[in-house]
């Protein structure tokens, strides 16, 4: 994800902008502004109430016990679904995958399984098969994908089956208890993979990126020497900026490390894009230790592409970042 969001850097750094294409909209947060919970993975995170959470979360589990040969489930949690909507994505879905006039990536099944899930299984190219399954849980559209190999298929939509009986709508008033949060709905299960990536953002061009990769080993090289080092892509593509800090810190009782900076990507030097990393260490991963990245960007452009001209004062934008990341905690507590 690090490197993701400093390709988008340099590449709006080397695109320019035109000031017509502007707002000039002044970003008004106040860093004392209402903060909201959310569950992300098995934590808590509360975020700023201007910021939206993007209506869908992904996922990937793998069950505990598998080999290393043996395929990850690969989720997607779709909120704000109506019947009739996930109806007409079901016939969308399946215009796609009829859609293919090559000889690999063939739909070969389509099948309702009741009125709130549906199959589909793609051969790939000979024997091996992908199986999708799509359910809908209140209103909440829960896909998940599994990979099959020689001509296994049946087994594979078996699994599927019975992974997704383990998911459950959330109920923000109870407890979370056991359970991997994924938008607005939790699995319970054994798995010895566990990754959740989630969006927040606000009207005025920020953005923050939540991932939360429970099990994975820790890298050698931790975020400052990613960043700093000579390897980086600010290095290697000369970005100009200024670092606010960089630091080791605590959060949620594991040890974490992170980056703070600005670069100005217009010709306009009032015009400021906030880059702030954050990510933990801990060598030995579990459930309530997982790998948290943390990414708070600001002066994004809209959909459209128009930019939106970010005034907010480092002091601000720094007051918040703390905030959200002093907010880090286990949902079990």
């Amino acid at each position: 994800m690090i490197r993701i969001f400093f390709i988008l850097w340099t590449l709006l750094f080397l695109s320019g902008c035109d000031s017509s294409s502007e707002r000039d909209e002044r970003m008004d947060i106040n860093h004392e502004e209402e903060l909201k919970s959310y569950c992300v993975g098995r934590h808590i995170v509360d975020v700023p109430v201007s910021f939206s959470h993007s209506s869908i979360a992904t996922g990937i589990f793998k069950n505990s016990g598998a080999g290393g040969q043996d395929s990850s489930f690969n989720v997607v949690a779709t909120e704000n679904m109506s019947v009739e909507r996930f109806d007409n994505e079901m016939r969308r879905r399946q215009a796609e995958l009829a859609g293919s006039e090559r000889d690999v990536d063939v739909l070969r099944v389509a099948e309702r399984l009741n009125d709130k899930s549906m199959l589909f299984r793609v051969q790939n190219i000979d024997d091996a098969y992908t199986s999708e399954i799509s359910v809908l849980r209140d209103d909440v559209m829960i896909t998940a994908r599994l990979d099959s190999f020689d001509n296994e298929y049946s087994k594979a939509d078996d699994a599927l089956k019975y992974f997704l009986s383990r998911f459950a709508k959330r109920d923000d008033k109870k407890p979370l208890g056991e359970g991997f949060c994924l938008g607005s709905v939790k699995i319970i299960g054994d798995f010895q993979t566990e990754y959740g990536d989630y969006s927040f953002r606000d009207d005025l061009g920020n953005h923050l990126g939540i991932m939360i990769d429970t099990f994975s080993p820790a890298e050698d090289a931790g975020l400052l020497s990613r960043v700093q080092g000579p390897n980086s892509l600010l290095t290697i593509f000369s970005v100009d900026h200024t670092v606010l800090r960089a630091r080791e810190l605590t959060v949620a009782g594991m040890r974490a490390q992170e980056w703070l900076a600005w670069a100005n990507l217009s010709d306009q030097d009032d015009i400021r894009t906030h880059k702030f990393e954050l990510q933990t260490i801990r060598p030995q991963p579990g459930k309530f230790k997982p790998e948290i990245s943390l990414t708070l960007t600001s002066g994004l452009p809209d959909n459209d592409g128009t930019r939106v001209k970010n005034s907010m004062s480092d002091k601000k934008i720094v007051s918040l970042w703390d905030r959200i990341v002093a907010s880090i905690r286990p949902a079990n507590l």
